[in-house]
């Protein structure tokens, strides 16, 4: 069977995210490109079921709904709201450190999850009292346990600034 790949701009579409958002998961290990090009995007090439099983991770155990509650934001609103790294709190979502207020029925991508405000700020607060050790620990136990299928390198997750 034939793995389906993905581009990088394909991989913006498919996340809804722009060009740092994306750069930002690929150095935090999330992605890791089966073909990598020089400087240009589109030299890139990956995985499109590693990026379905990303969103499917996310999403995991929120529940359904048809609307964004009036306490909360979509995901990638509250992280650019409260200046909070995207890539790291999707990690602390995975992990079950941070809990999504829900899945949005309708929408796709990154656009389809969103967070209270209240669990954005304890994110926040729990990110800047412990540093990002406390994520990158849990993040490779959890790939230790063999249940998330992601390529990790401990190296580009450190380097993610």
């Amino acid at each position: 069977m034939l793995e389906e790949k993905c581009n990088f701009d394909e991989v913006r579409r498919i996340l809804g995210a722009g060009h740092l958002s994306v750069q930002r998961f690929i150095k935090s290990g999330f992605f890791t490109p089966v073909v990598k090009g020089g400087g240009d995007r589109h030299e890139y090439a990956f995985r499109r079921d590693h990026i379905e099983k990303f969103l499917e991770l996310l999403g995991r155990g929120a529940p359904e709904l048809t609307d964004c509650p009036d306490d909360a934001l979509p995901l990638q609103t509250a992280a650019r709201t409260y200046a909070t790294p995207l890539d790291r709190l999707c990690m602390s979502i995975i992990l079950g450190h941070t809990e999504l207020a829900g899945r949005i029925k309708d929408a796709s991508g990154l656009g389809q999850f969103v967070i209270t405000r209240a669990a954005i700020k304890n994110f926040k607060r729990q990110f800047r009292e412990e540093g990002e050790d406390y994520l990158l620990e849990g993040m490779f136990r959890f790939r230790h346990m063999q249940q998330l299928e992601f390529d990790l390198d401990e190296k580009a997750v450190r380097s993610a600034g």
